[in-house]
C-alpha cells in the first residue's frame, strides 16, 4: 500500500481507499453561516494552521464475487474556492494495485456532484468513453432528474463528460431508495445535500459499515447533525438525513467512513468526556 491506498475487511468485504486527489480547507467554511459552531472538542481533527485535509477518496468494495465503486472521484476537474494540491490520481492508483477497470460491476454515485463523477469517462480522441466499460452506474431518481433530465449546471456533473456517455451506452440504472447489490452490499436514501443523495451501507459478519458521501463533509458532522452545509441543496432534509443516519450507526456500532474526511476517512462515533466525539479509525 501507498499513502493513497488502503485496505481494509469489513467482515467478509474487502474494501480499498483510493484517494484521487485532495485539498486542504478550513472546516468553518463548510457551514452554513447561520451555524454557531463550536470547533474546541475537535482540535485533534484540524491541523495547526487551523486547516484539514479535504480528500477525493473513492472506494472499492468486493463482495462475493462482486466489485462495486463508491463515486470516481474528481479527476482533472476544478474545484473553484478550493485549490486542488493533488488530482488525477485514480487511474494511477487502479494500475498500481492491479484493479481492472473492466472487472467493477457496479459504480454508486452517492450523488452527482462534480467531484463525485469525475472518473466515470476518460478522453479517449476527441471525447469521453466509459471508465469501467462494464459497471452499472447506480443513480438515485431525484439526482437524475434534477441535473441529467433538466441540467441545472454547477455543482452538477459536466454532463457531456461525465453523462451522456454513459447514457449513450446503457450503463445507468436509476433507483429510487434501496436497492441490494449483494447480500452484503446495498444503497438507501439520504436526501438532503443533493435531491438524490445517497449512502452505502456494509453489513457482513456482524461488522457493518455506512459509506457517507456528502451527508458528512466534515468530520465533525458525525456527531454535530444539526451543522448545516453550505452546498445542502435541501439542508434541513439533510439534517434529518444526517441524524437518521446517525442513529444507525450508533445502533449497529458501525463504521463511518467518509469520503472528503482526511484520507483514508474511517472513523467511528463514540462517547468521550460525556459527549459524542468522532475518533479517526487510526487512533
Amino acid at each position: 500500500m501507498s499513502d493513497d491506498v488502503y485496505r481494509r475487511k469489513i467482515g467478509a468485504v474487502a474494501l480499498t481507499a483510493l484517494q484521487d486527489g485532495h485539498a486542504r480547507w478550513v472546516p468553518s467554511t463548510i457551514l452554513r453561516p447561520e451555524v454557531e459552531a463550536d470547533f474546541a472538542p475537535y482540535q485533534h481533527l484540524i491541523d495547526e494552521d487551523g486547516t484539514t485535509q479535504l480528500s477525493m477518496t473513492v472506494y472499492l468494495l468486493e463482495s462475493q464475487g462482486v466489485r462495486v465503486l463508491a463515486d470516481s472521484g474528481i479527476a482533472d476537474q476544478p474545484m473553484g474556492r478550493h485549490e486542488m494540491e493533488v488530482h488525477s490520481q485514480l487511474p494511477r492508483l487502479l494500475d498500481q494495485e492491479a484493479i481492472d477497470p473492466a472487472s467493477v460491476d457496479f459504480v454508486v454515485h452517492t450523488h452527482l456532484h462534480f467531484d463525485h463523477v469525475g472518473w466515470n469517462t476518460r478522453p479517449e480522441g476527441d471525447g469521453w468513453v466509459p471508465m469501467f466499460p462494464n459497471a452499472k452506474h447506480i443513480i438515485q431518481r431525484p439526482d437524475w432528474e434534477h441535473w441529467a433530465v433538466t441540467d441545472l449546471g454547477f455543482p452538477g456533473p459536466v454532463l457531456d463528460r461525465s453523462i451522456r456517455p454513459l447514457e449513450e451506452a446503457s450503463m445507468i440504472e436509476i433507483v429510487e431508495g434501496y436497492r441490494a447489490l449483494t447480500p452484503e452490499i446495498s444503497v438507501m436514501a439520504a436526501y438532503g445535500h443533493t435531491p438524490g443523495h445517497q449512502v452505502l451501507r456494509i453489513a457482513s459478519e456482524g461488522e457493518a459499515a455506512y459509506i457517507l458521501g456528502d451527508s458528512c463533509h466534515i468530520a465533525m458532522q458525525v456527531c454535530e447533525t444539526e451543522w448545516s452545509d453550505r452546498a445542502d441543496i435541501d439542508h434541513e432534509q439533510g439534517n434529518r438525513s444526517r441524524a437518521a443516519i446517525m442513529d444507525r450507526v450508533e445502533a449497529e456500532d458501525a463504521l463511518v467512513i467518509g469520503g472528503h474526511f482526511r484520507f483514508p476517512g474511517l472513523g467511528r462515533r463514540v462517547p468521550r468526556d460525556g459527549r459524542c466525539m468522532y475518533v479517526p479509525l487510526e487512533d
